[in-house]
């Protein structure tokens, strides 16, 4: 590739590339350039500073792991691999090729990469190196779900984004009324404990994009309105938000938060703070 694609779905989040595929070919379509095998990596690839990134898994020292890799974008070769978490999937349901999930991201040198028991890494991208390593259950407080992480760390304008609970996948869509019972209420139980963390100047928000019912006949996702729940040290008390028009609104409100603006929503921060 010509453009770099430094994280899931590229650099515009929006899984389009500006390359285009020749036409004119010099040999058999069939014929690749370089051709590596990527055991048990169910995750995707990012390309950056000459390199691709992903994920696999292999055994190092008789242990099973989830190894993150870079591999030379010019001929395939492995330049390092540095180990990130255990490669242990009881209850994937993929079967014995199952791996890590998370496609790792590429920005200015840096590999971050979020593993399968939410431990969010950066690395040298030249050599793999670990920079800093943030374990995000013990941080925040928070649990690891049963079908372990799939979510790959998104990076804009210096900011971090990871999704650290899937209500939808493991309960919503498989219809289990129980256990999406009891998630809610360890949540519930969970989210003392992380208001009692936050610093002066924290605003956290809970929503969600859609909601997904598991106590309707289908799987898919059921409905339109979710609740908005903002709070924080100084975060005003009891303000209602409203039916908003748009989850963009959302998006809107961070923007202003950090003083920029993006080209949708309704920022309803000055009602909060």
């Amino acid at each position: 590739m010509a453009v770099e694609w430094p994280q899931y779905r590229g650099a515009n989040h929006d899984g389009v590339s500006t390359d285009r595929i020749t036409t004119q070919w010099n040999g058999s379509v069939t014929n690749p350039v370089w051709l590596v095998p990527v055991p048990s990596g169910p995750c995707s690839l990012s390309v950056g500073g000459a390199r691709v990134f992903t994920q696999i898994r292999r055994i190092i020292d008789s242990t099973d792991k989830d190894v993150c890799i870079a591999l030379s974008a010019t001929n395939g070769a492995e330049l390092w691999a540095t180990p990130v978490d255990a490669a242990d999937y009881p209850h994937g349901g993929v079967g014995y090729d199952d791996g890590p999930r998370s496609t790792p991201t590429y920005d200015n040198g840096s590999v971050y990469v979020l593993s399968s028991y939410l431990k969010l890494y950066r690395l040298n991208a030249t050599n793999g190196s670990v920079i800093w390593q943030k374990d995000l259950p013990v941080i925040y407080g928070g649990y690891v779900i049963a079908w372990q992480n799939a979510a790959s760390p998104l990076l804009e304008d210096g900011l971090i984004y990871v999704n650290l609970v899937d209500f939808d996948q493991q309960y919503g869509h498989r219809n289990d009324v129980e256990g999406y019972a009891g998630a809610l209420e360890q949540f519930d139980a969970w989210l003392p404990g992380f208001e009692g963390r936050m610093r002066a100047q924290d605003l956290a928000i809970i929503t969600a994009d859609h909601g997904c019912d598991p106590t309707t006949p289908s799987t898919d996702h059921s409905r339109e309105y979710v609740p908005v729940l903002a709070f924080g040290p100084q975060a005003k008390r009891g303000v209602p938000l409203g039916l908003r028009s748009s989850l963009a609104d959302l998006g809107q409100t961070v923007a202003e938060n950090f003083g920029c603006h993006i080209e949708k929503g309704t920022s309803f921060l000055p009602a909060i703070v």
